[in-house]
């Protein structure tokens, strides 16, 4: 979960994450990876909960990139750096706060605490399972919405995919832990 957080934060919409840093994204999770993340998490609730908490981007690093590379207007020509920093700490949708220094950049800065932002909101995250069953991988995909619809197959679907060497879709229901 903290390898996600920590990729959730450096896989930014443009790149440097020099636009809305809370965009939709979607995870794709091998199976390996799910299953060590439900032994930790009671469901997607609880991971996305965690990832909320976790997935969270110094707010001197976002600063910086929307600074120096806003695709929407020139900031250096309104205010100096730290008057637009102060201009993000003050802003609602940056959702600042003072936070435990993440593991990932204990190496890099002193303090234990530093001001980070939100890189993700409750709700808009899709979380799929995917890829090869065999590696221990995920993937972050940054921008972007999604939308879920139901599909009801036919009650004889595992008869009508057999002739085409497809597995019967119970092989592919994860379990919960025992």
């Amino acid at each position: 979960m903290q390898l996600m957080a920590f990729d959730i934060t450096e896989k930014q919409q443009n790149g440097l994450g020099n636009t809305n840093p809370q965009v939709y994204r979607t995870l794709l999770i091998t199976e390996p990876v799910a299953r060590a993340l439900a032994q930790a998490y009671s469901g997607k609730d609880a991971l996305e909960d965690a990832l909320v908490e976790n997935a969270r981007r110094p707010l001197y690093m976002r600063a910086y990139a929307n600074y120096w590379a806003n695709t929407g207007s020139v900031q250096s020509d309104r205010y100096t750096f730290e008057e637009y920093y102060r201009k993000l700490l003050g802003s609602e949708a940056e959702q600042a706060a003072e936070t435990a220094t993440p593991d990932w950049l204990k190496g890099v800065v002193r303090q234990k605490e530093i001001w980070t932002i939100a890189a993700m909101n409750k709700g808009e995250t899709a979380l799929l399972i995917a890829g090869d069953s065999a590696r221990n991988k995920f993937m972050v995909l940054p921008g972007g919405g999604c939308v879920t619809l139901e599909i009801e197959l036919p009650k004889d679907w595992d008869a009508l995919i057999a002739p085409m060497g497809y597995e019967p879709l119970s092989h592919f229901e994860l379990q919960p832990p025992q």
